[in-house]
């Protein structure tokens, strides 16, 4: 997630091979040969992960009393190892996890079936620390990884394709990357110079995605590896609630300005306005979202777009400087219940507030010789 830059709140990070910048383009017809090949190489790989999908999506299975969100589990932390482990009460319940459980396979092996033991379902989608590839464990690049981290998952008893909950609920995991320009509703490619330029260079990408993790041919690429769910679940919609998930944040408006040096310029690294567009059409009840580790329940265009997530230990702490209100009396958010299965009896967040306290937060952290104040916490 974005804030686990900070090398300060970072787990260990694997042996990686360093990641390409994207090729500077070119023209003539050597270039076409070039743009052809990788458009078949990108779409044997598009393929290959429809395929897996298409092996587990539309699954009907049990029916729950609740769905539960949280994200960016960050099992590296062990202070995160312990909170995962002391999670009790949700047998009848289901989880949504939205990414960034860890970056390790080993480690993956060993919190998946924690969560599953938990919970009467747990759906996970992957989001960016996952695909740090270690050259020694983690095949040959990151999307290699990520159909073997999905693979895992599943045989471990997680749900990583769209599945019906009783007949009520659809769950739909939706693959998503950021790209420069999000906040902008423009997709372009990191320009050479930017400060997060380096942004997840723990990942090696093929060449025909970009080579780069700060290439727009990820977001495009992750986008097309929707639709052919989103088409297939227009007959379930039609009569069921849907709730959605991605690790990435589909909507401009959920973006924070975070009090650091970065600020505003986190938002190359946050989103996708690709993934904005196709929960727009898919039109769920919910949608559930991490990577930025503040904690958000805000409603737009009659959506609830809702993150929930652990983060880092010191994220947490009352004189914390980023708004993360998990805490061991609110360690899940509440997605959906059969006893309010509209979300009429819901108490309603507030998100104008929360969006004016950082905005003023964001000044205070910027003004030199000051500390932002942080509002009282209930225990």
């Amino acid at each position: 997630a974005v804030l686990d830059n900070n090398p300060g709140a970072m787990p260990k990070t694997p042996r990686r091979t360093p990641s390409r910048r994207p090729a500077a383009p070119s023209s003539g017809p050597r270039s076409a040969t070039r743009s052809a090949t990788r458009a078949v190489a990108q779409d044997a790989l598009l393929r290959r992960f429809v395929d897996f999908q298409q092996r587990h999506a539309w699954r009907e299975i049990d029916a729950v009393e609740r769905i539960w969100a949280t994200s960016d589990l960050h099992a590296e932390h062990d202070a995160n190892l312990a909170f995962i482990d002391s999670l009790d009460g949700y047998e009848r319940d289901a989880l949504v996890v939205a990414g960034d459980v860890c970056t390790s396979l080993a480690l993956l092996r060993r919190v998946m079936p924690v969560l599953v033991a938990k919970f009467r379902h747990v759906f996970y989608v992957a989001g960016n620390h996952e695909l740090w590839h270690d050259a020694e464990t983690d095949g040959v690049d990151s999307f290699e990884k990520l159909l073997t981290i999905y693979e895992l998952v599943t045989a471990l008893g997680a749900h990583a394709a769209p599945a019906v909950l009783g007949s009520k609920v659809v769950v739909m995991p939706l693959q998503s990357w950021y790209h420069t320009g999000f906040t902008r509703g423009t997709v372009v490619d990191m320009p050479r110079g930017h400060p997060l330029s380096m942004m997840d260079g723990g990942c090696r990408w093929p060449s025909c995605l970009g080579g780069s993790s700060v290439s727009s041919k990820l977001a495009r690429f992750f986008a097309k590896c929707n639709e052919e769910a989103i088409a297939q679940a227009a007959s379930w919609t039609s009569w069921c609630s849907c709730v959605s998930f991605s690790h990435f944040l589909p909507h401009a408006e959920l973006h924070r300005t975070h009090p650091s040096a970065l600020r505003d310029g986190l938002a190359d690294v946050e989103g996708s306005c690709l993934l904005g567009e196709q929960v727009a059409r898919l039109a769920p009840a919910v949608h559930v979202f991490g990577h930025t580790h503040f904690s958000i329940d805000q409603t737009i265009g009659g959506v609830r777009y809702l993150q929930h997530p652990l983060g880092n230990p010191q994220e947490r702490e009352p004189s914390a400087s980023i708004c993360n209100r998990t805490t061991a009396r609110q360690p899940l958010g509440e997605v959906w219940s059969a006893a309010d299965p509209d979300g009429s009896a819901r108490r309603q967040s507030d998100p104008s507030e929360l969006s004016r306290w950082l905005v003023s937060l964001g000044a205070q952290w910027q003004a030199p010789g000051q500390r932002p104040r942080v509002p009282k916490r209930d225990k």
